[in-house]
C-alpha cells in the first residue's frame, strides 16, 4: 500500500530536533516512530507514552529480523510502501533523504486489532520476557481500527515530517543568513572604526596598533601582528618594525624570526593560509599556532611586511571566509594609511628642510653662530620629550627652535657680526627680532601656533626679558623651552665678544638662574639630557665654519679647565 510521493530533499542540520518532533506527533496519534539505516539496523525510538515496556518489545532481535526485511524490501522501491511486519503490525517508513540521496528511514510503527491475536505477538513478548496480558492492555489503547486507518495516520505522518524539514531548513537558512548579518557588521564596524582612526594626527605605531587590537577582537585568533620589513628609503622612519596584540604561544624575538619568514613568503596581494599540523613544508610556523593567516603589506609594488593572525582557536583549525575577508579588508586599509604616512612624512621632511635651509642661511650670516638654529632645535625637541609632552607637541616645539631667530634676517649685518661688545642702540636692534619673526610668520598658515614661542624667547620667569616683560607662567610653554635651549648653545658656542663657557660652567649658571630666567620645572629635564649628539653637531658645524684661532685658542683653555 503506497502513502503518496515522497519529498526528495536534505535533512536539515537539526535532524534531531525533526526526529524528536515526528515522534511526539507520533505519540499523539498512538504510533511509535523509530529510526533505522537503509538495512535496518540502529533502530531507536520511543513507544506513545514513554512505556518502557513497548520500547522492549520493538528493540528485540525477532522484531529487528522483521524489520531489516522490510527495509530489504523498501530498498528496490522508488516510493517505499507501507510494510505489514506481522499481522495487524505495520511499518510506515518515512525517507530520510542527504543530497538527493536515501540515508534511513524514519519508521512509523501502527497497530490495528489482529495484532493482538497474532503469534508473532506471542514470540516477541517471548523473546523480551514481557507478560503478554501486560502488552495487550498497552496496544488496546493504540489499535487503529483498520487498514485504511493506517494510511491515514501514516500520510499524515508523512506530511508532518515534510512540513518539520520545511520548518527547519527555514531556521537553518535563518540562523545562517544572522550569522552573515552579524560577520557583515562585524566587518563594516571593524572598518568604519579603522576609517575614523585614519586621521593625519594619529601615528603610524599607534595606528597600526590600533588595527591589531581591533582584529583580534573580531578573530577567532590567539594573536594579531604586524611584521614591517624595512629598508632605508621604505617605512623605517615611520613605524616599528613588529607591533603584537594577544598572546603569542612564543617570545618576542622568535615571533620577529618567523613573521619575517612569513613575509618572506608571501605571493603579492594574496592571503596565505599556513597549517602546520597539516603539512611538513609549514612545520617551522608551528610555534605560532596550529593555523596561520597572513596577507602582505605593499610599498611602491613591494612586499614590506603582512599582518598575521595567529593560532586559530576553537574546534575547527580552519580559518573561516569571514575571517579572511576582515584580515584582507584591514590590510588594505594599512596599506592606504601607510603610504599616506610616507607622503606626510615626506612633506614634512621638504616643509622642515626649507625651514632649516632659510635659518641656515641667517646663520651664516656670522661664523661664530653657524649651526645655532639646528642645535636649538634638536636641545628644545630633547627637553619636550624629557618633560613628557604630548608628541604633537614636541613636534611643533622643534619647528618653533627652528625658526626661533628668523627674525634675525632684518637685522643688518654689521651689527649682527660686530666683533666685541653692542652698544646699547645696537643692542636694542638685536632685541627687535622676536617681533619681526612673529611678523615674517603670521602670514604663513601652517606656522602660526608656532608665532608664540618665537616672540616670547627671550621672556624671563622674573619678568625682566623682552619684549613684552611676561613673568611666570604667563609665558608660552613653548617659548620657557626655547628659552633655556637657545641660553645654552649660546654659551657654549664662541662669539665675537668671548670664549665659549665649559660644560660645567653652563650648567651651574643654568642652576643659578633657574626660577629667575628659566623655568624651575624644566631646568632638572634638561640637565639630564643625553648631549652626545648635540657635541657632534658642534664639532660637524666648527668644521664647517672654524672660528678665529684667538678666540679658539681661548676656548681651548676653558674646555681643558673643565
Amino acid at each position: 500500500m503506497n502513502g503518496g510521493p515522497m519529498t526528495d530533499r536534505s535533512p536539515p542540520v537539526g535532524q534531531d530536533t525533526v526526529e524528536a518532533a515526528l515522534r511526539e506527533r507520533g505519540a499523539s496519534v498512538g504510533a511509535v516512530v523509530i529510526h533505522c539505516d537503509m538495512d535496518g539496523r540502529s533502530a531507536s525510538g520511543s513507544s506513545p507514552r514513554g512505556d518502557w515496556t513497548l520500547d522492549r518489545l520493538y528493540s528485540g532481535k525477532l522484531f529487528q529480523t522483521l524489520l531489516r526485511a522490510a527495509c530489504g524490501e523498501w530498498s528496490g522501491q522508488d516510493e517505499p510502501a507501507d510494510a505489514m511486519l506481522f499481522p495487524g503490525c505495520w511499518a510506515v517508513p518515512i525517507p530520510v533523504m542527504q543530497r538527493r540521496r536515501r540515508v534511513g528511514y524514519h519508521v512509523a510503527l501502527l497497530c490495528t486489532a489482529e495484532v493482538l491475536d497474532a503469534e508473532q505477538l506471542h514470540a516477541l513478548c517471548d523473546a523480551a520476557r514481557l507478560d503478554l496480558r501486560v502488552v495487550r492492555t498497552l496496544l488496546m489503547d493504540v489499535v487503529l481500527s483498520g487498514q485504511d486507518e493506517v494510511s491515514r495516520v501514516g500520510l499524515s505522518l508523512r506530511w508532518t515530517y515534510r512540513d518539520l524539514c520545511v520548518l527547519a531548513d527555514g531556521e537553518q537558512e535563518s540562523a545562517s543568513f544572522s550569522c552573515q548579518l552579524g560577520e557583515a557588521y562585524e566587518e563594516l564596524s571593524l572598518l568604519y572604526s579603522l576609517g575614523q582612526s585614519m586621521r593625519i594626527e594619529q601615528t603610524p605605531d599607534g595606528y597600526i596598533q590600533l588595527t591589531c587590537e581591533s582584529l583580534l577582537q573580531n578573530l577567532t585568533f590567539r594573536f594579531v601582528a604586524v611584521r614591517l620589513i624595512m629598508g632605508e628609503e621604505t617605512l623605517r622612519p615611520i613605524a616599528n618594525e613588529l607591533h603584537i596584540a594577544g598572546r603569542p604561544l612564543c617570545g618576542d624575538d622568535e615571533l620577529g624570526r618567523l613573521t619575517a619568514t612569513v613575509v618572506g613568503h608571501l605571493r603579492r596581494s594574496k592571503t596565505q593560509v599556513i597549517l602546520p599540523y597539516a603539512s611538513d613544508q609549514d612545520r617551522w610556523a608551528d610555534p605560532m599556532g596550529r593555523c596561520i593567516l597572513a596577507h602582505p603589506l605593499l610599498w611602491e609594488g613591494k612586499t614590506v611586511g603582512a599582518i598575521i593572525a595567529g593560532d586559530k582557536l576553537g574546534d575547527d583549525p580552519d580559518p573561516t571566509t569571514g575571517e579572511i575577508k576582515l584580515l584582507d579588508a584591514s590590510a588594505a586599509y594599512l596599506n592606504i594609511f601607510l603610504e599616506n604616512a610616507a607622503l606626510y612624512r615626506d612633506q614634512q621632511a621638504l616643509f622642515l628642510g626649507t625651514l632649516e635651509a632659510l635659518t641656515a642661511s641667517i646663520d651664516a650670516k656670522d661664523t661664530y653662530t653657524c649651526g645655532h638654529s639646528q642645535r636649538v632645535a634638536w636641545l628644545s625637541k630633547q627637553l619636550a620629550e624629557a618633560a613628557r609632552f604630548e608628541a604633537e607637541t614636541v613636534e611643533r616645539i622643534h619647528i618653533t627652535g627652528v625658526v626661533h631667530d628668523i627674525g634675525k634676517i632684518g637685522v643688518p649685518e654689521a651689527v649682527l657680526c660686530k666683533p666685541g661688545r653692542l652698544t646699547k642702540e645696537e643692542f636694542d636692534e638685536i632685541k627687535k627680532h622676536p617681533e619681526r619673526g612673529a611678523r615674517i610668520l603670521k602670514d604663513v598658515p601652517q606656522l602660526r601656533d608656532v608665532i608664540p614661542g618665537v616672540l616670547h624667547h627671550h621672556e624671563r620667569m622674573d619678568g625682566k626679558g623682552y619684549p613684552h616683560g611676561l613673568s611666570g607662567h604667563d609665558i608660552p610653554e613653548s617659548a620657557r623651552v626655547i628659552a633655556l635651549a637657545d641660553s645654552f648653545d649660546a654659551m657654549s658656542s664662541t662669539r665675537t665678544y668671548r670664549a665659549a663657557m665649559s660644560r660645567d660652567q653652563v650648567f651651574e649658571e643654568i642652576e643659578r638662574c633657574s626660577g629667575t630666567q628659566f623655568d624651575s620645572h624644566l631646568v632638572p629635564c634638561f640637565l639630564d639630557l643625553d648631549f652626545s649628539i648635540y657635541d657632534e653637531m658642534v664639532r660637524q658645524h666648527k668644521a664647517a665654519h672654524p672660528v678665529p684661532a684667538a678666540l679658539q685658542n681661548a676656548t681651548d683653555v676653558n674646555e681643558a679647565a673643565a
